[in-house]
């Protein structure tokens, strides 16, 4: 190579790519953690939507006791789920 060529190649500053590790390192170890995040969030929601869609809670009349139970909170500020009109405090 001639001495022309050899002026018109630049010179690599490995400086700034050394200045630069730790932030790389730092900007790895972030994507690294929102990677396992959303690994685990996803793998909860599937895990919540197979349990509700195999396992269903439909007891029947479920929902008229819990209807009953907030109409006693309401108006007789009780939580019971007694018919009576003054209905005694559960629990």
């Amino acid at each position: 190579m001639s001495a022309q060529a050899a002026a018109q190649v630049p010179h690599l500053d490995y400086s700034l790519l050394m200045a630069s590790l730790p932030l790389i390192s730092a900007m790895l170890k972030a994507r690294k953690q929102w990677l396992v995040f959303l690994t685990l969030l996803i793998a909860a929601a599937t895990f919540r939507i197979f349990v509700a869609h195999h396992w269903p809670n439909d007891a029947p009349d479920d929902s008229k006791t819990y209807a009953r139970i907030a109409r006693n909170l309401l108006e007789q500020h009780s939580f019971s789920d007694s018919e009576a009109s003054t209905p005694p405090p559960a629990g």
